[in-house]
């Protein structure tokens, strides 16, 4: 019976991998082409790109992933560190959708900072600006512009006064 209890234990993790069962950290990325540095621990996805973890999924032309190397691990691969999103960068959380020309996300700290010109689109509402700090898990967003002010059309739903 202990045997067959740490066969379970043992074998388990492996199986629940190769039925495609995703997993908290899990991004899912589909692009054009893929070039890959192991050895330095970073990939970049280039044309027509999407990466999706949950509810987030960020759109662009030029995507790289930066991971945390675990010791030991000879693929210098573990935890992604941070994602840079360039050219043609578009986010979508939920009802959410936000452009702009480069894109980081910071899966530690649920962040994603979008500079260039930004645009974000909640409900019916616009802001404009030249960065948004935008927390994916909190859903607070804040749009700011070292350049002028933003630029914000805000539209109350039906039946607001």
């Amino acid at each position: 019976m202990k045997i067959l209890l740490l066969l379970i234990t043992i074998l388990l993790p492996f199986s629940a991998s190769s039925k495609n069962i995703p997993t908290v950290n899990q991004i899912d990325i589909q692009s054009k082409t893929l070039e890959y540095y192991q050895q330095d621990g970073y990939a970049i996805f280039l044309d027509d790109v999407e990466a999706k973890k949950g509810e987030l999924t960020i759109f662009s032309q030029k995507l790289e992933i930066f991971f945390n190397p675990k010791k030991g691990n000879k693929n210098n691969t573990s935890d992604i560190n941070k994602v840079i999103a360039e050219n043609k960068v578009m986010i979508k959380h939920k009802k959410n959708v936000a452009k702009g020309d480069k894109a980081t996300y910071i899966p530690t700290s649920n962040e994603v900072i979008l500079t260039g010109k930004v645009v974000f689109i909640k409900d019916k509402n616009v802001l404009k600006g030249d960065k948004l700090v935008y927390n994916i898990k909190t859903g607070k967003a804040k749009v700011s512009s070292s350049t002028g002010r933003i630029k914000a059309q805000l539209i109350p739903n039906k039946g607001s006064k």
